[in-house]
């Protein structure tokens, strides 16, 4: 019986794939819909120094959907993109003095 129970389980769990998760970039970062596990934002990063102070301030950020792009004082920048397979890729931009 013990058996039948567990090779029932694992049928329905092969039957119905987990749902992804859906996101997208928002106002303060990746904006993660899990379904019932509830809704998470990962905020945009901080570039701070060794001691843990911030050492340059978001000056601008522009969300669109799977793309974010992100300006700092001092010329740098990040540009963020969600792949098909929903990693975040980080490209940074701007002088070298971040």
């Amino acid at each position: 019986m013990r058996r039948l129970f567990l090779l029932l389980a694992l049928s329905l769990a092969i039957s119905f794939p987990a749902a992804a998760a859906e996101m997208h970039f928002g106002d303060n970062g990746l904006d993660i819909d899990a379904g019932s596990l509830g809704k998470f934002t990962l905020t945009y990063p901080q570039l701070r120094n060794a001691s843990q102070q911030p050492v340059h301030k978001l000056l601008e950020k522009h969300a669109a959907g799977k793309t974010a792009t992100l300006q700092y004082d001092g010329g740098g920048g990040i540009t963020l993109s969600l792949d098909e397979a929903g990693r975040v890729v980080l490209k940074l931009t701007g002088t070298r003095q971040m």
